[in-house]
């Protein structure tokens, strides 16, 4: 099974992977839709299938802002992480 990927809409305006770009339209990776709430109290990611259809995983922790912003965005970073190593493994 290959990796998934993320779209991260690589500021095309959605038009998808340019010519001679390896993305998931020309590789044939699951593509996934990633959600993130950045809460006052938590922090919650998860990713559901780009075509549709039940999470394929989700984390929540808590913010803990007194941490400051980059230790925040460090740590919703490696949710994102955590929860593409699990829909990788199905």
């Amino acid at each position: 099974m290959r990796s998934p990927t993320l779209d991260s809409g690589g500021g095309d305006g959605g038009r998808g992977a340019r010519s001679g770009d390896s993305g998931p339209e020309r590789t044939g990776a699951p593509r996934w839709i990633a959600g993130v709430d950045i809460g006052g109290t938590n922090l919650r990611v998860g990713l559901v299938p780009f075509d549709g259809g039940m999470p394929g995983a989700a984390r929540q922790e808590r913010t803990e802002p007194e941490k400051g912003p980059a230790h925040v965005a460090a740590r919703v970073a490696d949710m994102l992480r955590s929860a593409i190593g699990e829909v990788g493994q199905g």
